[in-house]
């Protein structure tokens, strides 16, 4: 089974509503093949194995984050802690924490959840909202660790008045719709239980939409079992609330309950939920026919549901011009019973908008409420085809099945074990993969390049790495060249290796941190070659821990776009046209040895093709040396300069590259990394070491029009190209024609 990681303020057995969205998720994902692991915040309420494995599921492990002496906090701190709460969410506060005051408790837990992660393995991550600050662990997550990462939304955000932000959270407007919008570009997905919600984010942010999924919310297939068993009847007919009513409210209800007794009705007004601060008052009006509950467990509010006559759902003025759609209505309409819905929020009156044997009151008076109450008592019971529809449609098992089938989506691809076929031809293309010490991320690698729809071959340049790597690769995947190169030789020497090594004509060389999406992206990838001038093609790619902006896509189908460079992370090149340039320059070692390459297939006639191939999955790796990179950002865009910039345009450029270089480190806070490349990369070229060999500048002028203003046609710009020799042409033809048969 996979692994899903639930991050929820709540969960069974806590009695709230808060919990039974992800309780009813867990309770049916094993059944879908997905092992549930929960970590929630401790509010007094532990569930036992044997109490989760007969309540929700014996697979569901949880694991609770908060104060570790449970006894005090439930009887000194606990008590002062939600006090302090309440002073810090207060209306003058609200919104001063962005995006609420959970966050510190978020920030506080980040190690110890860190450490959860670790040892559970998750194949994916789910955190739920509100409070939002959940969404806030989940996107340090997914940045620290590449696991794919679902967000949900159980409320609307910031369209919704209960949490925009109020008083002193005015002036923090900005950090909130920051904060929202970075969840839409972090998530693998994000799943909304309001529809009303999900529509209108679709539009606010149209770059995440293919990412956001309606999933509403549900009723307990055991509350049909719970209506069709025999039970004794009640002693008095049971007008029932379940859930939150709106402390004003209850007496005006209450005062139509025993309008309704003086008809001669022998009725009962329950109280499922919270006990009213009121309730003296309440009994004084009702008397005995007054019940108050107070919180249960949500197996016995269904009980209560089966057992009423009719049901009321009493929304107070605030969330009747809220987005809400209550939880309560699903159950209340499954059950079938007749149900008085009083000030329905606008997420509600669409949702009923199709539902029989419900009454919809816009703030009634109490004469209008005993009245509907009356016509309730009247209606029978009326099982129909609707029924049915809606019960088969919103069911927690039907919605886990599809939560699982979304799941599978995410990770389905690459499969977790290897295809044992040995190549037994000559393959249509090689997939050259280079790492250090990067295992458990190069694995999966690995897996998305063996499980490619053609026949490839892989290879692995390892440099030196010391994590058990070159173990790993021998002994799961015999049907891999694995390589060990010297210790620090960098990607460029790597990539080098394996490219000489490669049987292939078209080549993929890799990082171990780059996952292709699907078994296709090579097929399509070589299909994109067919034009003798390409001698590279940009994949298009995602940097999912960074957000979801895809990467090196041509604008369409039509016509050839050509760019000025691809990412190393994702690209496809021509050995031999590869290898006749001499590959990438070694002493760049690491860092813009790519944009240097393509410099010179322009220079060769050649050019670099933007892909239409399913994207490839950079998972940027965390271990990266910021050092590393800074100095030699810095160091090779001086070399690219004094290797290929054309005079007299070499000097302009050089004093370009290095006060732009001077900002980014300003900027960054890293002067003393990249003013050491800068003073290397001068200190290289100036004492002789390094050739020159600059473009024409016609072609120069070509290449900075394509960096600056974006991808051009290949039938705009070919004329003034270089000449392919005809020999070259054919015999590049005829490879490509070869590998692809």
């Amino acid at each position: 089974m996979r692994r899903v990681l639930i991050i929820s303020t709540t969960f069974f057995p806590y009695p709230g509503v808060s919990a039974i969205r992800m309780t009813q998720w867990c309770r049916y994902l094993p059944k879908h093949g997905w092992q549930p692991h929960v970590l929630c915040r401790y509010y007094g309420f532990e569930a036992t194995a044997e109490n989760m494995a007969r309540n929700v599921h014996p697979d569901v492990r949880i694991h609770y984050l908060g104060w570790p002496g449970h006894r005090a906090y439930n009887g000194i701190l606990q008590p002062m802690l939600r006090i302090t709460r309440r002073i810090l969410s207060s209306w003058f506060l609200t919104g001063v924490f962005v995006p609420d005051v959970s966050i510190w408790f978020w920030r506080k837990s980040r190690p110890q959840i860190l450490e959860h992660v670790r040892r559970i393995q998750p194949d994916v991550i789910i955190t739920t909202s509100p409070p939002y600050s959940n969404h806030d662990i989940g996107m340090w997550l997914t940045r620290e660790t590449g696991i794919p990462w679902v967000a949900d939304f159980r409320d609307p955000h910031l369209i919704d008045n209960r949490f925009k932000p109020t008083g002193l959270g005015r002036l923090r407007w900005g950090a909130h719709k920051h904060f929202q919008e970075s969840i839409y570009r972090r998530a693998w997905l994000v799943t909304h239980a309001i529809p009303i919600d999900a529509r209108w984010v679709r539009r606010r942010f149209p770059f995440a939409r293919n990412r956001i999924r309606i999933l509403t919310n549900g009723f307990p297939i055991e509350l049909l079992s719970d209506l069709a068993s025999d039970r004794p009847p009640s002693p008095r007919t049971r007008i029932l609330v379940a859930g939150t009513i709106p402390e004003p409210e209850q007496l005006q209800l209450a005062h139509a309950v025993a309008e309704l007794a003086r008809q001669g009705k022998d009725v009962e007004l329950r109280l499922v939920g919270k006990i009213p601060e009121q309730k003296k008052e309440l009994e004084q009006i009702l008397g005995t026919r007054f019940v108050a509950t107070g919180y249960v467990q949500h197996r016995q509010s269904l009980r209560e549901i089966a057992n009423a006559a009719v049901i009321v759902n009493y929304l107070d003025k605030v969330r009747g011009e809220s987005c809400s759609l209550s939880m309560k209505l699903f159950e209340y309409l499954a059950s079938n019973k007749p149900t008085v819905v009083i000030n329905p929020s606008r997420s509600e009156r669409m949702f009923l908008r199709h539902a029989k044997n419900v009454a919809r009151l816009r703030r009634p008076s109490i004469p209008l409420i005993t009245a509907a109450l009356e016509k309730a008592l009247q209606d029978s019971c009326r099982n129909g085809v609707e029924v049915d529809e809606f019960r088969r449609r919103y069911n927690w098992n039907k919605l886990s099945q599809t939560v699982a089938s979304w799941l599978d989506e995410l990770v389905g691809f690459p499969p977790r074990v290897a295809p044992s076929l040995q190549l037994t031809s000559k393959p249509q293309a090689t997939i050259v993969i280079s790492t250090h010490n990067r295992k458990e991320i190069l694995r999966r690698s690995i897996l998305s390049a063996l499980n490619q729809s053609v026949s490839v071959e892989v290879i692995v340049a390892d440099d030196r790495s010391t994590d058990g790597t070159a173990d790993m690769v021998r002994t799961e995947f015999p049907q891999v060249r694995f390589y060990q190169f010297g210790r620090r030789l960098g990607p460029s020497f790597l990539r080098n290796r394996a490219i000489q090594l490669a049987s292939a004509e078209l080549v993929f060389p890799i990082d171990d941190d780059s996952i292709f999406s699907s078994p296709r992206v090579v097929e399509q990838t070589i299909e994109e070659f067919g034009n003798p001038r390409v001698a590279a093609v940009a994949i298009p790619f995602f940097n999912p821990r960074l957000d979801w902006t895809q990467r090196q896509l041509a604008p369409d189908r039509k016509r050839l776009w050509v760019t000025d460079a691809f990412v190393g992370a994702a690209h496809a090149v021509r050995r031999s046209v590869f290898l006749k340039m001499g590959g990438y320059r070694e002493h760049f070692f690491y860092m813009g040895e790519e944009a240097d390459l393509c410099i010179r297939f322009l220079a060769a006639g050649f050019v670099v093709r933007l892909g239409m191939a399913d994207p490839i999955y950079h998972l940027e790796s965390v271990q990266r040396d910021a050092a590393l990179a800074d100095f030699y950002g810095r160091r090779n865009d001086l070399l690219f300069a004094w290797h290929n910039v054309p005079m007299p345009w070499l000097p302009i450029h050089l004093v370009g590259t290095t006060i732009n270089g001077l900002r980014c480190a300003f900027r960054l806070r890293r002067l003393p990394s990249m003013l050491k490349g800068i003073i290397a990369g001068y200190s290289e070229f100036l004492c002789g070491q390094q050739p020159r060999q600059p473009l024409s500048p016609n072609l120069y002028r070509l290449q900075r029009q394509l960096k600056k203003c974006g991808p051009l046609p290949l039938a705009a710009i070919e004329s003034e190209l270089p000449p392919l020799p005809r020999d070259q042409s054919r015999a590049i033809s005829e490879a490509t024609h070869a590998g692809a048969n």
